[in-house]
């Protein structure tokens, strides 16, 4: 799960037309990320956040360079939002499957890894394996 900071200031200083075509630019960027796999959903949950779900066996190594990957994605922007310092947090969990059973409590478990990347200061990923 991934949401983008300063997205509000974009809105504010550029207007809601300019934060759309952020939006669409993320989806681009998304589609871009996930090429490389068979497996995957993308969500739009609201706003600026958003879920990528990804069914891979990759290792941990390797699940760190992907989001090192995803972040950077997420920091260098063709629309013109010159001095918007523009990046995302990213929480990101990987489990085994049937280890959960309930979306919600997934939910709430990459929304708090979320907030802790936002807490560590932000255009960053905090990670967890069962």
């Amino acid at each position: 799960m991934f949401d983008l900071n300063n997205f509000k200031l974009v809105n504010d200083k550029y207007g809601h037309d300019i934060g759309n075509l952020v939006l669409k630019e993320v989806s681009n960027k998304i589609i871009e990320f996930v090429r490389s796999y068979n497996d995957t959903y993308t969500i739009r949950l609201g706003g600026d956040e958003f879920l990528i779900f990804i069914k891979d066996n990759l290792s941990d190594d390797n699940i760190k360079l992907e989001l090192t990957k995803l972040n950077k994605l997420l920091t260098k922007w063709d629309t013109p939002i010159d001095d918007v310092n523009l990046s995302s947090s990213i929480g990101a969990y990987r489990y085994l499957p049937k280890s959960i059973s309930d979306i919600d409590k997934l939910l709430k478990i990459v929304d708090e890894l979320l907030y802790k990347a936002k807490n560590n200061g932000k255009n960053t990923f905090v990670y967890k394996s069962i």
